[in-house]
Parts: structure tokens; C-alpha cells; sequence
């Protein structure tokens, strides 16, 4: 199955400009960012690199200001930067005003993405989400009650799956475009989640079910079994098959079989897309956040 989201790839072939500017040591401004706007979770995901870089709990959690997340998108709007995916050490959908900032980024027409465990979306508020994101990409990483709790911290699996079923279902009723996935993270211990979890995506309707690795710190705390998941080939071919004309399964291929390790000494990267956090903290990379 082609990989017709670019998931495995990187976007600069859409912006010719950029890349021109770029290569003759003009200044401008980066094409993406990427932002974080609460340091709190409600789940607790094994090998979570926001538990690394100061993500808590919703009791101690530090939520960047409603003020300050508007003007960061009203200033990224007028100086002509392309997209903002809303992604950090925390859960996004848990900031007390995140309706209303999604709100402004609608009406201000920011093309926004977010990255979502999908625990709190309000089924009330479901088409004001749609119509604010381009897409929507969910973390389910098992396709059972009993190894959600296991690998993602808390007992959430069946409030996940009715609020994807329902994005699905507004999207179609209201004949929207937002672009919705699940994503999968897999560390040792769901491996034999691959393949069910594949068939749980064509079923909910979803756009794609994409694959990747757990990543894992430089000092390889999280103990992720590269070499094991580098001989997982058939589970991944199978997931695969479910695959049709409208559903993508999208395997990261090249990342299963790097283990983790970046095939290049520079990165030019960090001049088209940055990241900031909730505390305000900017950084070339998200995963340089913390460091």
C-alpha cells in the first residue's frame, strides 16, 4: 500500500520555496511547529518521552496560557508559517481552554493537526474538533482492554475506541475532510497487537493505521528490544492486508529496521520546523525538549 500520507518521508518536495530559499542562505521563517500547551496527561504510556522532559499529572500540570497560545498562532499565522501540530510532553485536549483555542485557530483559518490519546474528547464538541484539525491522529496501541491498561497506564480502551468511532461518524454525517488515523507504538510487550489492531481500524472506518517503533532515550532507559522487532516482518506484512482503497495501513519501515539509530551526523531539518512547550521553551527539535 503506498504511503499516500508521507509518513515515512518528510514534506519538503511540497514546499519548493522554502528549500530554494534555504539553499541560497536566505533567512525565513520555519514551515512547521510543532506545540505543546500542558505538561499533564491522563494516561500513562510505557517509554513516554514526555516523562522524560517534565510531563505530570493532572494534578501538578502547568497549562500555557490562553492569551499566550493565541497570539503564538496569531503571530505564526501573519509570519507565514505553513502548519501547527499540537504535540508535547502532555495531553493537549486536557487544557481547561482548549475548545476555545481551537476555536481561534478556526477562525483565524491556522491549519492545525493534533496528536491525541483521545481519552476527553466531548462527543458534544466532536464537530467543532473536526472542523478545526486537518487531521487527527489517535495513540491506541492495543487492541484489548487488558494490554491498553498494560502499555498505555490506565483503564481508558473503550472510552478510545467510542470517541474514534464517533469522529468517524461526524466526519461522514457532516461530510468533512479532517484526515483521521490511529497510530501505533510498539514496544515488546504488544507486538501481537500488530495485526488485530489493523483490523480494528478498517472496522472504526478510519483514514490509516500507521506503525512505528517505540523510540527510546540515548541511554536506552526504556529498554526498547530493537533487534527484536527488526524480525517482525510477517506480522507487519499481514497488517497490511487489510489495507483497501480507503484505509492505509502504513508501516515505518525504514525506523523498525534503523533501531533507532539516525543513518546521518547532521540534521538540516531543524530550519523548516521547530518546537515549543508548554512553559515556553523552544527548542530546533521535539525531541531535543528537555535536553
Amino acid at each position: 500500500m503506498t504511503d499516500k500520507y508521507g509518513m515515512s518521508s518528510h514534506k519538503l518536495p511540497w514546499h519548493h520555496e522554502k528549500l530554494a530559499e534555504w539553499q541560497q542562505g536566505k533567512r525565513f521563517v520555519p514551515i512547521h511547529i510543532q506545540i505543546g500547551i500542558t505538561t499533564g496527561c491522563n494516561i500513562a504510556c510505557l517509554g513516554c518521552y514526555g516523562q522524560e522532559i517534565g510531563q505530570t499529572d493532572l494534578k501538578n500540570k502547568y497549562d500555557m496560557p490562553r492569551e499566550t497560545v493565541r497570539r503564538l498562532f496569531k503571530d505564526s499565522k501573519d509570519l507565514g508559517i505553513k502548519s501547527i501540530t499540537l504535540i508535547g510532553e502532555g495531553e493537549n485536549t486536557i487544557h481547561p481552554n482548549f475548545y476555545d483555542i481551537i476555536g481561534y485557530a478556526r477562525e483565524i483559518n491556522l491549519d492545525l493537526g493534533i496528536a491525541t490519546n483521545a481519552v476527553v474528547m466531548r462527543k458534544d464538541k466532536m464537530e467543532d474538533i473536526l472542523r478545526s484539525f486537518v487531521w487527527i491522529r489517535n495513540s491506541l496501541w492495543a487492541a484489548t482492554r487488558e494490554k491498553y491498561e498494560e502499555v498505555q497506564g490506565k483503564d481508558r480502551f473503550n472510552q478510545v475506541v467510542s470517541n474514534v468511532a464517533y469522529q468517524v461518524d461526524v466526519k461522514r454525517r457532516k461530510n468533512l475532510e479532517t484526515t483521521i488515523g490511529l497510530q501505533m507504538v510498539v514496544r515488546g510487550e504488544n507486538i501481537d497487537h500488530i495485526v488485530p489492531l489493523a483490523k480494528l481500524g478498517r472496522e472504526l472506518g478510519v483514514d490509516y493505521f500507521v506503525v512505528k517503533p517505540c523510540a527510546d532515550t540515548p541511554g536506552r532507559k526504556f529498554g526498547i528490544p530493537f533487534e527484536e522487532l527488526k524480525n517482525i516482518e510477517e506480522k507487519l506484512a499481514r497488517a497490511e492486508e487489510y489495507s483497501t482503497d480507503g484505509y492505509s495501513v502504513i508501516i515505518k519501515r525504514d525506523k523498525f529496521q534503523s533501531g533507532d539509530v539516525h543513518p546521518f551526523k547532521t540534521c538540516y531539518g531543524t530550519e523548516f520546523a521547530i518546537a515549543i512547550d508548554a512553559r515556553g521553551n523552544v527548542a530546533p527539535c521535539g525531541h531535543l525538549l528537555g535536553y
